[in-house]
């Protein structure tokens, strides 16, 4: 008897010693009270609320053993659709399961309440408020969620995946302070909207492993990139990007990035902690797979179903600027197109972040210095970029158009004599326009330095640049006025010779410059400038060391006559 009871005493020490599952802290669910904090209080008042647990999972998180339960009334079996309550526990394991992979979170004890009735106020005022699917609320020991099986949210469909992303709610709730979970606005798409929808939808479909409402949500991006929206504007569409970064960083970095997530609505709070929770360059490197797209299923199931548009299309078929207006943490993409031809490209300001890469390539980058379609370069570029930044930016695409595709005054012959480097040794503009002028007029000083013209046996040419400084005085009856101008111009294009015609066709380039005027009565600064000639032909006389030209001039009986010199090969 005395080792018997030896046995016992030692059985029950062990017994009490041994690890025990923590009780949950649920409340009563037949208790009418208890169920009114699900904020639904239709059994208040008339008796208890006679409750079923239907499913319970006990889970270990990194701050202690939760549980995690659906609970009905026990007639609720005549609201569900067949399959609901299939759904509703599927929904509840596997956002049990994903729970592991999250890394450092909180959450307390959930309960989901099935409840067989229509969303509040869907009857009165059907339309939005009838397509809610759930709630959920917590205090500081249990997270509640109802469920409205009677609405458009009870289709089973939808069900294990709105139950997953409830459970994801409940995370957010213990994990974040109550300015962060009230930064939002309701599901609009203002404020934290986009990552309080956005993360408990991947969440759900990580869970799953399934399409589920995926493509919903990814037309509903596609959609909204292509109306210029920027992240924060967002909110179930947003859900791509927390797919993007769960696979590109792990499901546990997720919520780190909502602890940096802001407390306020306001656009500049919710950007400026956007912009400290990635680098700029993941950023960019999330829109380009977008484009791209590279962003895969959760679980890499496959690629996303995105359906990417056109974006804009900037066209160069002449030297020109190009300002692109980037909004805050909004996907800008289109087209970059050259027509055909060599182009240099200058884009400004260097801190802006975009990425180019040709329509037929995979590598992504900055526009090219140099573009020559002619000798092989693709001609068109796809863009994208997403601006991590607070305020606007505007990126500046300037290009000049160094040669043409197109023959110089239709033929593509050369005369090798007039092939080398050459100065002006006679003539020219100044000397003609000294001929023309009326006797009042003179030019008393007319100062010319560099202006090399090289013409190469490619059919291409370029000038160095010339500079001018010239003074024009005009004698009237009231008093003198004098303007005096300096400029600088360069020229480069085509050009072709044949039959003693030279043509010369200019593809950038120009004068620019400015003139003080001083008349009688006043002074003043007059700038003056042109994109260059254009394309011109004139007769020519071509001999070893020099040649000269003739060009008519409308309007005027004489033409301008100009020698040059050749200074080198």
């Amino acid at each position: 008897m005395i080792r018997l009871i030896a046995f016992l005493l030692t059985a029950t020490a062990s017994l009490a010693a041994a690890p025990q599952p923590a009780a949950a802290s649920f409340g009563d669910c037949e208790d009418p009270a208890y169920i009114a904090t699900f904020g639904f209080d239709r059994e208040a008042g008339s008796g208890p609320f006679l409750c079923v647990e239907r499913a319970r999972v006990d889970i270990s998180t990194p701050h202690g053993d939760r549980s995690l339960r659906i609970i009905h009334h026990a007639a609720y079996d005549w609201a569900p659709q067949p399959g609901a309550y299939e759904a509703t526990e599927r929904g509840l394991r596997a956002a049990a399961e994903a729970l592991n992979d999250l890394g450092n979170y909180e959450i307390e004890d959930v309960t989901v309440l099935l409840l067989d009735d229509f969303p509040p106020g869907a009857l009165e005022s059907p339309g939005s408020a009838s397509e809610i699917a759930g709630e959920t609320r917590a205090d500081d020991d249990e997270c509640r969620i109802v469920f409205y099986l009677l609405g458009v949210g009870g289709d089973p469909a939808n069900l294990e995946v709105s139950v997953a992303h409830e459970i994801f709610h409940c995370v957010q709730l213990a994990t974040l302070s109550n300015r962060q979970m009230t930064s939002g606005s309701a599901g609009t798409g203002q404020g934290g909207d986009w990552w309080l929808e956005g993360s408990p939808e991947w969440f759900a479909h990580y869970a799953l492993g399934t399409m589920g409402l995926l493509p919903s949500r990814v037309a509903s991006f596609d959609r909204q990139v292509e109306e210029g929206r920027s992240l924060i504007e967002m909110a179930y569409g947003a859900t791509p990007f927390f797919i993007w970064l769960a696979n590109e960083r792990g499901p546990s970095s997720v919520v780190p990035f909502l602890r940096q997530m802001a407390d306020s609505r306001a656009p500049s709070a919710q950007y400026a902690a956007m912009r400290s929770a990635l680098p700029p360059e993941d950023w960019q490197r999330f829109a380009q797979d977008y484009i791209d797209g590279n962003i895969q299923r959760p679980r890499g199931a496959g690629p996303l179903p995105f359906s990417v548009g056109d974006g804009e299309t900037w066209t160069w078929s002449a030297s020109r600027a190009e300002d692109i207006e980037l909004a805050p943490f909004t996907i800008t993409h289109g087209r970059v197109h050259f027509e055909c031809g060599a182009w240099r490209i200058e884009t400004r300001p260097s801190s802006v972040r975009y990425g180019t890469r040709p329509m037929s390539g995979s590598i992504w980058g900055p526009l090219p210095a140099e573009i020559d379609t002619e000798a092989g370069n693709e001609a068109d570029h796809r863009f994208v970029s997403i601006s991590p930044e607070t305020r606007r930016q505007t990126l500046t695409i300037d290009v000049e158009r160094m040669r043409s595709c197109e023959p110089c005054g239709g033929t593509q012959e050369i005369d090798r004599c007039l092939t080398g480097v050459w100065e002006q040794s006679g003539g020219g503009a100044v000397e003609w326009m000294r001929s023309q002028m009326p006797p009042n007029v003179s030019i008393p000083v007319a100062e010319q330095a560099g202006g090399a013209i090289i013409l190469n046996e490619d059919g291409t040419y370029w000038t160095a640049p010339l500079s001018q400084h010239i003074i024009i005085v005009a004698e009237e009856h009231d008093g003198t006025t004098t303007a005096d101008g300096t400029g600088e111009a360069t020229a480069a294009g085509r050009w072709s010779a044949e039959g003693g015609q030279l043509n010369m066709c200019q593809d950038s380039g120009g004068l620019a410059g400015s003139a003080q005027v001083t008349t009688p009565d006043t002074s003043f600064n007059m700038p003056f400038g042109s994109p260059g000639a254009g394309n011109i032909s004139m007769r020519y006389t071509c001999s070893e060391g020099s040649f000269s030209t003739q060009m008519d001039i409308p309007g005027s009986a004489a033409p301008m006559s100009t020698q040059y010199s050749k200074i080198g090969g």
